[in-house]
């Protein structure tokens, strides 16, 4: 069986393995100075293949934004690319990646009538608490789950929206 392995790139984001429909581990980006720690994205992946198989990967694609900063945007696309190349050692198949307006309007039609006119950071909180409360009960500080956590779970839940979508009219 094939695992998906759903990412939020960037500095602070996470990826998350997934069996089948289930979420089983999640890693946390190490941050470095124009990047991400890649050499420690690259064992957790091997570590991934070596215990579940072969993987698939869902990523998320970071579009520029008007008025950002240089310096910011080349930050960005270097832990993108980063993400990208470590992806590429560890899999044949192509690499689906997604806006994430996609997984946004998505997640949108999922959560609850009261938090769909929320900014989405907000929005997908407590969608993220009510489908996967384990997951992000341990990577919660305070009151709020780690964002790059979130955002991995509901790449991975859009990547295998054929599934959540049954499982919501059911």
């Amino acid at each position: 069986m094939k695992n998906l392995v759903s990412i939020d790139t960037g500095k602070k984001g996470a990826a998350v393995l997934w069996r089948g429909n289930d979420p089983l581990d999640v890693y946390l980006f190490e941050e470095w100075e124009d990047g991400i720690d890649s050499n420690a994205f690259d064992r957790q992946l091997s570590t991934w293949r070596q215990h579940w198989g072969s993987l698939d990967f869902a990523i998320e694609r970071v579009p520029t934004l008007p008025n950002q900063s240089v310096k910011t945007t080349a930050k960005q696309f270097t832990a993108v690319g980063q993400t990208y190349a470590i992806c590429m050692i560890h899999t044949i198949d192509p690499i689906i990646d997604f806006y994430p307006m996609t997984w946004v309007s998505f997640a949108k039609k999922l959560s609850d009538e009261k938090f769909r006119k929320l900014p989405a950071k907000k929005m997908t909180q407590p969608l993220a608490k009510k489908m996967f409360p384990e997951i992000c009960k341990k990577h919660t500080k305070r009151v709020k789950c780690h964002d790059g956590v979130v955002d991995a779970l509901m790449i991975g839940v859009y990547a295998k929206r054929d599934h959540f979508c049954l499982e919501i009219t059911d």
